[in-house]
């Protein structure tokens, strides 16, 4: 009987509605940290603002400024940033809903091929980049063993990247996220999925990897409800005559980075459909599972987490799992 009186109590504390607590987003509260998880004044919410940096150590005594929630200038220029609509279910009928229902959103960036098949035929590198506490997520290649719908989905002359946000928390989803396409000098290309920023919040050395904090300063990352976080489903596929291997030649890319803080990849079978000279897969926490993989020089970098599957690599293949 004292458990339900206690569940009860937690549930009316939670619905109050007190908005004299109101503060801006981010900024310290009388120079206090919030420190509960039920707070009324929305302190375990996730706040995406360009402005906000965190300190990142250089030596054991000196911390300079470096990383913020958005790109800075050596990832790349940025355009098409938030452009999301809400999906068409009959268009992604493959993913699942979590519980509770969320919303989906879709944004979609296309990179074009010309029409040459040589090793030339692919006009830039790609790269897929994903950091903050809400981009959690998998990265998911269409391959030759996925369903035809899903394969004639993409376009014939690009690779075609479906970025689907689902959300089912309270806040508005746009103040917590910022998708965007991004252009590098180099003439690389890719997508850069950012949300609230890592905080390093203490100056030991032994504690580089740091917690992150909510608008509210909580950094316990328990105390969030990860039905209320946002999530990442990004949709990778290749020109469906490609994927049918009706063309002449594999695709060709010079290089594929996919670098993310909490995504995994699900690889689908792309044997004579694109082969790498270089892959690179770089995550703090998630698995990899390749269906069929070409590269001369492969790298994946993981934590917490498996890599399985197929590789047909000519040169190099590096694979390391911390725990």
């Amino acid at each position: 009987m004292t458990g339900l009186l206690v569940g009860l109590r937690v549930g009316v504390d939670k619905g109050v509605d007190d908005s004299s607590n109101s503060f801006s987003p981010w900024h310290d509260i009388d120079g206090k940290k919030a420190n509960t998880q039920w707070a009324p004044d929305g302190s375990l919410n996730l706040t995406y603002s360009a402005e906000r940096v965190s300190l990142s150590p250089t030596t054991r005594r000196t911390f300079m400024l470096t990383f913020q929630d958005g790109p800075d200038e050596s990832e790349g220029k940025e355009s098409q940033c938030n452009e999301f609509t809400l999906v068409n279910t009959t268009d992604f009928s493959y993913l699942s809903i979590p519980y509770p229902a969320s919303t989906l959103y879709v944004s979609t960036f296309t990179f074009p091929l010309s029409n040459s098949s040589n090793n030339d035929s692919f006009i830039q590198d790609l790269f897929i980049t994903a950091r903050g506490l809400g981009s959690s997520g998998t990265i998911e290649f269409i391959g030759a063993d996925y369903p035809g719908p899903i394969i004639q989905g993409g376009d014939e002359n690009d690779i075609r990247v479906d970025v689907v946000l689902r959300y089912g928390g309270d806040q508005d989803v746009m103040n917590t996220v910022h998708v965007c396409k991004l252009d590098k000098d180099d003439g690389s290309a890719g997508i850069g999925i950012y949300v609230r920023l890592l905080f390093f919040t203490t100056k030991t050395y032994a504690h580089c990897q740091s917690p992150t904090e909510t608008d509210g300063k909580v950094t316990n990352v328990y105390m969030l409800d990860p039905t209320s976080l946002p999530s990442f489903q990004v949709v990778v596929r290749l020109p469906p005559a490609a994927i049918a291997r009706t063309i002449e030649n594999p695709i060709w890319l010079n290089s594929l980075n996919i670098n993310v803080d909490r995504m995994n990849i699900i690889w689908g079978d792309l044997e004579g459909v694109l082969e790498m000279g270089s892959f690179t897969f770089n995550t703090g926490r998630g698995s990899f599972n390749a269906g069929y993989l070409t590269a001369q020089k492969a790298t994946v970098l993981s934590a917490y987490n498996d890599v399985a599957g197929t590789f047909n690599i000519s040169e190099s293949l590096l694979v390391n799992v911390s725990e």
